[in-house]
């Protein structure tokens, strides 16, 4: 254990050398952060859970497709033709083109999932 007491550049450490000052420092500032990034936790888990909630309005069969393309494009070429594929098929949803409906008439759409 190091001499606190004759360490000049210790400004945490006491005359005597009891280093329970810098204990309880060292312990606050430990409190603190964990506090800030506890803090931060909770936030990303509340931003994560609304963009959880917003992707459950949105329309089914895109979004299905669009997760199994993600998965998919580990693999480019495959990946490529894929998403060329689904994205075509998706012109002929009900989804499509309610979502379509919907920009013109400058309303929220409401997906159906078919």
């Amino acid at each position: 254990m190091r001499d606190a007491a004759n360490d000049p550049d210790d400004e945490h450490a006491n005359a005597d050398g009891d280093e329970g000052k810098e204990a309880k420092y060292l312990l606050a500032n430990i409190e603190r952060y964990a506090e800030r990034l506890q803090a931060k936790a909770d936030k990303c888990e509340q931003e994560v859970r609304a963009f959880a909630e917003s992707m459950t309005r949105g329309p089914g069969i895109a979004l299905s497709k669009a997760k199994k393309l993600i998965n998919m494009s580990l693999r480019l070429e495959e990946g490529l033709g894929a998403e060329a594929e689904a994205f075509g098929g998706l012109f002929a949803t009900e989804d499509f083109k309610e979502g379509v409906a919907a920009f013109l008439e400058k309303r929220k759409p409401s997906f159906r999932g078919k």
